[in-house]
């Protein structure tokens, strides 16, 4: 059995953002620094691991909809849309869904929660 079905575990992703402005009020549209991406992982409810990495580059969400990624791998291009606190970023066909649990005018964190075996899935394609 392949030790992703084994652990049937779920992945909690979440996503640090500051502006590189602040406004007023908050917007998504513009350009973020990304501070970091911790990752969680489970069986079931026991967290198992717990992995921390700095974030890097930045990514920009267009009022129209579209956005850049920028990091050492170069610049990716992707399609958002925002529905209350949820964040859909798309790109290449596949989707990503996070909700929005930090919205400040300099600050936004994203968090989802994957299925291992979707995960793993996702990022054989790339």
């Amino acid at each position: 059995m392949n030790k992703l079905n084994l652990l049937a575990a779920l992945t909690g992703l979440i996503l640090l953002f500051s502006a590189c402005s602040k406004d007023d009020d908050f917007s998504i549209s513009g350009t973020w620094n990304h501070e970091k991406t911790e990752a969680r992982f489970y069986m079931g409810s026991l967290l198992l691991e717990t992995m921390e990495e700095p974030g890097e580059g930045t990514i920009t969400f267009n009022d129209d909809g579209t956005g850049t990624a920028t990091s050492d791998f170069g610049p990716s291009t992707f399609q958002w849309s925002l529905s209350g606190n949820n964040l859909t970023l798309t790109e290449a066909g596949q989707s990503l869904t996070f909700e929005l649990t930090t919205k400040r005018e300099n600050r936004m964190v994203a968090e989802s929660e994957f299925n291992m075996q979707e995960f793993a899935e996702l990022f054989e394609e790339f």
